[in-house]
């Protein structure tokens, strides 16, 4: 595990669809940020690529997967889950995405990554307004059979001003919802929590408990 890079990226979408656009730009991203200076073809690039990728959407109606034929993630990634909890009108959740992807030639070099079995995963659960999604990617070290479990999570919390309307209370009370239905519910050995979290800075501190 400790070799494996793992690239975790998240944005909200305000309601519209995601830009096939918006996702080869995630990937140029990943690829300049990951490639060597020395490194000078296309393949020579690949192998810089994070090996585990987790793509998480806020306040979307479709996923990236109606556009995969025509990505560039498709030439070395393979789409290992997605899972969507669709958006329910305008108030509230607009719809959540979590997306994992592995590199292709992890197997060569020993590594498969799989999702786990489905009683471990707990989804399209929404709370206060908002909702999490999660996924549960298993790592195998092939030589060895050793195993380790990594817990994705995609989330969204409830936003209000001001303390007299919710405010932290209403985002810490999801946080323990989270925790009470995905985390303490799966076996894992890591965890990545990413979305929105929607704390506000402009809060007073003394609200803070």
């Amino acid at each position: 595990m400790s070799s494996l890079h793992i690239f975790c990226y998240t944005f909200n979408q305000n309601g519209s669809y995601i830009c096939p656009n918006v996702i080869t730009h995630v990937y140029e991203m990943m690829k300049y940020s990951m490639t060597s200076s020395s490194a000078k073809t296309s393949d020579e690039s690949a192998k810089h690529l994070p090996d585990i990728v987790c793509l998480g959407f806020q306040e979307t109606r479709y996923g990236f997967e109606y556009y995969w034929d025509d990505l560039p993630f498709k030439n070395h990634y393979c789409l290992i889950h997605k899972i969507r909890l669709n958006g329910i009108g305008n108030v509230g959740i607009r719809g959540l995405g979590l997306y994992v992807l592995a590199l292709r030639n992890l197997t060569s070099r020993g590594v498969e990554v799989s999702f786990a079995s489905e009683k471990w995963v707990r989804y399209n659960h929404q709370y206060l307004g908002k909702g999490a999604v999660s996924v549960l990617a298993t790592v195998r070290h092939i030589p060895t059979n050793m195993k380790s479990h990594i817990l994705f999570i995609n989330t969204h919390l409830p936003y209000s001003d001001g303390w007299e309307h919710g405010g932290i209370r209403e985002r810490a009370d999801s946080l323990e919802v989270l925790y009470d239905y995905i985390i303490r519910e799966t076996a894992y050995e890591y965890v990545f929590i990413l979305g929105d979290f929607n704390f506000r800075t402009q809060l007073a501190i003394a609200n803070v408990d």
